[in-house]
This record gives structure tokens, sequence and C-alpha cells, in this order.
């Protein structure tokens, strides 16, 4: 796993969004942690994890993706329609 860290300060993302998840915009990422979008050229840190880059709000979203990276990426995954 790579990180690239940026200092940042830590916000609590959660409420900035009430803990809905908020769709991507265009040239945006979504944190995989908080759902919050994510500027990736002006993220807190990203990570690159079996081959994909994730960016995040905060070192305390990225610290959250490090412990148990396999929970956030599933939770993160498209659904897919039937």
């Amino acid at each position: 796993m790579t990180i690239k860290l940026i200092g940042r300060t830590c916000v609590n993302a959660q409420t900035a969004v009430a803990g809905k998840a908020v769709p991507p915009m265009s040239g945006k990422a979504v944190d995989p942690i908080c759902g919050m979008p994510v500027d990736p050229a002006k993220s807190a840190g990203s990570s690159e994890y079996k081959g994909a880059t994730y960016h995040f709000c905060s070192i305390r979203c990225l610290d959250k993706f490090k412990d148990d990276p396999d929970n956030f990426v599933a939770r993160a995954a498209p659904k897919m329609r039937r």
C-alpha cells in the first residue's frame, strides 16, 4: 500500500454530509470512508490499493482506510443493477 500525505486539518466529514454518500462530481473523487467529494489535487492524502487510487478528505479518514482497506473498498464499490 502506497500512502501520500499532504498536511491538512482533520475535519469531521460525516457531519458535513450528514452521514450520506455524495455522488461523484466531474473531476472529483469520493472519499471511501465518509462519502465526501474530494478534489484529488487538494486531498489530505491518497492511497494506492490493489491497483486503484483512493483520495481522502482528512488524515482521519486515511488512517481508518489503512486499518482495514478491504472493508472500505467493498463498501465503496459501485452497486450493480440487475
